[in-house]
């Protein structure tokens, strides 16, 4: 099921009575019990949605099948039972394999690396530098990245896995999922992509004690937060998921445990050509236990899977459903960590804690119609939308509409921003229960547009995972270049408008004028005269000429309010 394909709903009727709304979903009474509203969904009778839970229930059961099968023996083994030796580095081979085939990796193959083996070994004869098979073997025990391979759609529009691990052909576009090998009657995958779990990563960030001392840091953040929060003024500096009260609360409770290790998943897509759709897909996680400061640099972001192209996935959660197998598994089973800053092992339970995406993304992880519903807000706030007459698109418009033609839908009273309550995790699940009880795709698409919700999310076969709608917090890097790109295209007047409503009527349109916009880019330009030298690599550019993205926006805009 694609979530945004339920954004707008041209055709259906709007529906102004939210108390009969609120009447029908009442009916779905909860126990007060989150973890009971979760385990005891309806059964749906409507294909998507049954598909939803049944990937759900492949998540809530998962083992280490895929792994047993496709890892070698050792490699399995040393998953469950993890080495006790810290990586060194101080054979000076192993560091000429690493170094070789590090600066090979990315542009050459596997030929280039056995031949330069093979120059080495000539000039120096009793050089023991290691093949390719043995480096790339090295580098997976101090990684711990142990790649899984799926089936998938040749046009990338499903995976076949989870409930779909038996179906021959694409349910979306007919293509086969296997062809005849050459020369031999063997049915191989026409296509797959490849995943990356995370447990034997984060069993490699335990084995070099520095790394070991980060990830000790959440310990050290939380008795803080807890000391502060017993105080009568309680905790004055929020500066970390450690101070949150959801957090706060699982710690007191038991269901946190020191040893655990705290996760958040990001998804996201990449363009591979320009002016061309997200077509690539890609999975990132991050430990939360690092210190802020460092848990989003590079080497220490835990890659998760890709998803390739041409074309954009059709059923997302297919690809997402091995990823979320082997973390639901590891919450189960737990990880075996060898502790080298200790010398010890203990057993860690890794917990979900968010689940971080851009608009598009996150409609696909949370499950919601995404932001161009009715109701739409990624926060789950009970805000209304609004849209035009004879379109179907809605807007977060806080004011009541002026005029006659006010759509249906659209003529509730301004909404005061402040007092916008955010929806309980109880009320949440009432919801989704009254989506999923949907008898017809008509029911369906209303409840929909009227609860904001269209499928379970993902995040439900999970075990050990902070509440949703709460786990799928804001985006600020996207809203900072939204708004960035939003109020230059404002002062600008190159806004997409009506006819009837023309930017020069727009009072602050101040720089519609071509040649103003031009003089005005100059301007900012010419300001690095008078920029201190000490700062001279950040000198303002021309928004006139390279404001070509959201990042040059905001750059601009951090300029022109005197910020940067």
């Amino acid at each position: 099921m694609d979530a945004t394909s339920l954004a707008s709903q041209n055709d259906l009727p709007d529906r102004n009575d939210s108390e009969n709304l609120e009447d029908e979903v009442a009916m779905f009474n909860l126990d007060d019990d989150d973890d009971f509203a979760r385990a005891n969904p309806p059964q749906a009778t409507l294909n998507d949605l049954a598909n939803m839970q049944r990937i759900i229930e492949c998540i809530q059961g998962a083992s280490f099948d895929d792994e047993r099968k496709q890892w070698s023996s050792d490699e399995f083994n040393s998953f469950l039972y993890p080495p006790n030796e810290q990586f060194c580095a101080d054979d000076p081979q192993l560091r000429l394999s690493l170094k070789v085939y590090e600066s090979l990796s990315a542009h050459s193959s596997e030929a280039t690396y056995e031949a330069v083996c093979r120059s080495i070994k000539e000039c120096y004869p009793d050089s023991t530098m290691l093949s390719f098979d043995q480096v790339r073997s090295r580098l997976k025990s101090i990684s711990g990245i142990l790649p899984l391979r799926h089936d998938m759609c040749p046009n990338s529009c499903m995976a076949f896995t989870g409930p779909f691990s038996a179906l021959d052909k694409c349910q979306f576009c007919g293509e086969g999922r296997f062809r005849k090998s050459r020369g031999c009657d063997k049915v191989i995958p026409r296509r797959q992509f490849v995943t990356l779990p995370i447990g034997p990563q984060l069993q490699a960030l335990w084995r070099h004690p520095g790394t070991v001392a980060n990830l000790r840091d959440r310990l050290r953040r939380t008795r803080e937060a807890l000391a502060q929060r017993k105080t009568d003024k309680g905790i004055q500096d929020y500066y970390d998921i450690c101070c949150g009260s959801e957090y706060l609360d699982l710690i007191e409770s038991g269901k946190i445990l020191d040893d655990d290790m705290i996760l958040y998943i990001s998804i996201n897509g990449a363009q591979l050509y320009r002016n061309k759709g997200s077509d690539t897909w890609f999975g990132i996680a991050g430990v939360i236990d690092f210190p802020p400061e460092i848990r989003h640099k590079r080497e220490l972001v835990i890659p998760l899977f890709t998803i390739g192209g041409p074309n954009p996935p059709k059923h997302y959660d297919s690809f997402l459903e091995p990823t979320f197998s082997h973390l639901s598994a590891c919450q189960q089973k737990g990880i075996r960590i060898w502790d080298s800053s200790t010398d010890s092992e203990f057993t860690s339970y890794p917990w979900f804690a968010f689940g971080t995406a851009d608009t598009v993304g996150m409609a696909e992880l949370n499950g919601w119609v995404g932001h161009h519903g009715r109701n739409g807000c990624r926060l789950f706030c009970p805000m209304s939308g609004r849209h035009k007459p004879g379109v179907g698109v809605y807007y977060p418009v806080m004011l009541k509409p002026i005029g006659p033609k006010i759509p249906p839908g659209s003529s509730h009273p301004d909404t005061n921003i402040n007092h916008i309550a955010m929806q309980s995790s109880k009320s949440y699940h009432k919801n989704l229960h009254y989506v999923l009880a949907s008898t017809s795709v008509a029911q369906y698409e209303e409840r929909c547009k009227e609860t904001g919700i269209c499928k379970p999310s993902i995040v439900e076969g999970l075990s050990k995972t902070f509440l949703i709608p709460g786990c799928f917090p804001a985006d600020l890097m996207h809203l900072g270049l939204n708004i960035g790109q939003l109020l230059v295209s404002l002062w600008r007047g190159t806004m997409e408008h009506s006819t009837n409503d023309h930017p020069r009527t727009w009072p602050f349109a101040v720089l519609h004028d071509q040649q103003l916009w031009q003089a005005h880019g100059a301007a900012v330009a010419d300001a690095h005269r008078y920029i201190p030298t000490c700062i001279e690599s950040c000198t303002p550019q021309n928004p006139a000429e390279k404001i070509s993205s959201g990042y040059k926006a905001i750059e601009y805009l951090l300029y022109i309010f005197g910020l940067c």
